[in-house]
């Protein structure tokens, strides 16, 4: 989300921004109180009307910037008392006060109003101040009173255990989105990672998943590897404004004096107006003859690349799918097939399948984590509970797939971000595998022991069925091929890492029968 703090981005004209590709944006409920004032912007119908913005906005609640004034402000547990950055005057801001204000403003987002923990903090005062963000969330969502959605920020400090009180104080309140807040405050980077990485998998499936503050491009690709959807940071536009952009290649300084013979674009591989326009080169010269050009070019740059970086990290596996199925349509003779794809993050995963192909996340204990539904008849009645899977073998539809690579229907059915534990395995399998053997039969073989060996028997067992079937356990001759992958376990020691790495891996077989 560009960052419009004053309900404007910084050198870009919301038309501009439209055209740049912007859906949404964020505004500052602090700043608009203080000026122009809350009364002004609902007086002209809104802070879309204000100022001339069709898209959708996001009104941070104004806690990060109290936090930043520490000096002048008191925190108390009905609300903050603090003076305005511009003029020394005395304010009040309650939980109650925040909502009423970001009401008046109209944001399709809200936040709660909450503390953010500054860094460093000792485990005690981190954990009364997510126990007043806590109070604070509850008396935001008792103070809305429209159908602006309303988000609820994870506090904590760098603590995971409190980080997880948190949201599971949050998710007894429930809130339409829930945000990580209180990184990216000072801490070391590995530090910012590890929270997020501990954090973010614990937040719904179902919500949107946002982390505040976080700009580098880096750090947005490895939160995005942890399945957080949204960000925001001043840090784009403001080092686009002092000369410093973002490329597919790295950071580029444009006031370097090596620019000034640069006579290409900023990154030839951009879209925006300055790429398609405009030199480096004369970039440069804006900069340092000080036109007012040369920040809104950047700035535009800045932001395009950002957004369409955004695109390409959330169309990369679906446009894989399209590519596939549009290749098998493109034969002409009515063929179809299935597909599926584990994005493997860290220490998580996401799924992606089409058809009645099916993965398996199990844990060593036998525990499975997660399984997709096979997009057949039979899969969907075994996922409602009106079948069992025995019951699933034997159904007359259970050869038909009702959703194929090939089809000019097909849809792509992506899973959730899963954690994985030290020795999890993940089993991907075409249906001559999950049409032969029982779940539980497949969670025996793989769950511990060596991996070649698990899946060795699985597809002995699985062969076995197709050529000799026994009674009430229907067989079906079918193509069978498996992928397996362990996570590697903990490792302490030398020996214990080479004591494990006969065991860890990936392993597949592909039997065509």
């Amino acid at each position: 989300m560009p960052v419009g703090t004053h309900a404007t981005v910084k050198a870009v004209a919301p038309e501009e921004l439209t055209a740049l590709g912007a859906g949404i944006i964020l505004s500052n409920t602090y700043h608009l109180y203080l000026r122009p004032g809350e009364d002004v912007i609902k007086g002209q119908g809104g802070l879309h009307r204000f100022m001339n913005w069709p898209g959708a906005i996001l009104t941070d609640s104004g806690g990060f910037q109290v936090f930043s004034l520490a000096r002048f402000r008191k925190i108390r547990e009905d609300g903050v008392q603090f003076r305005s950055h511009l003029d020394g005057s005395l304010h009040f801001l309650t939980p109650e006060r925040a909502i009423r204000i970001q009401e008046s403003l109209g944001s399709e987002i809200m936040m709660n109003f909450d503390e953010c923990t500054p860094y460093p903090a000792e485990e005690d005062y981190a954990r009364r101040s997510l126990e007043l963000t806590t109070e604070w969330a509850r008396r935001c969502k008792a103070a809305r009173t429209t159908d602006q959605a309303l988000f609820g920020i994870v506090q904590g400090g760098m603590y995971p255990h409190l980080r997880r009180q948190s949201l599971e104080d949050l998710l007894d309140i429930g809130f339409d989105g829930y945000a990580i807040g209180g990184v990216s405050v000072g801490e070391p980077k590995p530090l910012m990672e590890e929270v997020t990485a501990r954090t973010a998998p614990l937040l719904p499936r179902d919500r949107a998943r946002y982390l505040m503050g976080v700009g580098e491009p880096l750090d947005i690709l490895f939160a995005v590897e942890q399945g957080i959807d949204m960000f925001d940071c001043v840090m784009p536009t403001r080092n686009a404004r002092n000369g410093t952009v973002f490329t597919r290649h790295g950071k580029l300084v444009l006031k370097n004096a090596h620019q000034a013979r640069r006579f290409g674009p900023i990154d030839p591989e951009c879209g925006c107006p300055a790429c398609r326009n405009y030199t480096r080169a004369y970039i440069r010269h804006l900069f340092l003859t000080g036109e007012i050009l040369a920040p809104r070019l950047a700035t535009m740059h800045s932001i395009y690349f950002y957004l369409d970086t955004m695109r390409d990290m959330r169309t990369a596996i679906l446009a894989g799918f399209d590519l596939a199925n549009a290749a098998v349509r493109d034969l002409g003779v009515g063929a179809a097939t299935t597909l599926a794809v584990v994005e493997l993050f860290q220490d998580s995963l996401r799924t992606y399948h089409v058809g009645d192909s099916e993965i398996l996340v199990v844990g060593q204990r036998g525990k499975v984590k997660w399984r997709t539904v096979s997009h057949s008849p039979a899969g969907y009645a075994v996922e409602a509970g009106l079948v069992d899977e025995n019951e699933a073998m034997s159904h007359e539809d259970r050869h038909v797939v009702s959703n194929m690579v090939g089809s000019s229907e097909m849809r792509i059915d992506m899973g959730p971000v899963v954690r994985l534990a030290p020795r999890d395995t993940v089993l991907m399998g075409s249906d001559g595998l999950f049409d032969n053997l029982l779940i539980d039969e497949i969670i025996g073989a793989i769950r511990k022991g060596a991996l070649e060996t698990g899946v060795s028997a699985l597809v002995q067992a699985s062969q076995h069925h197709m050529t000799e079937p026994v009674a009430d356990h229907p067989a079906k001759p079918d193509d069978l091929t498996i992928i397996a992958y362990r996570r590697d376990p903990v490792r302490t020691s030398r020996k214990s890492s080479q004591s494990a790495a006969g065991e860890q891996g990936r392993s597949s077989r592909r039997d065509p029968s």
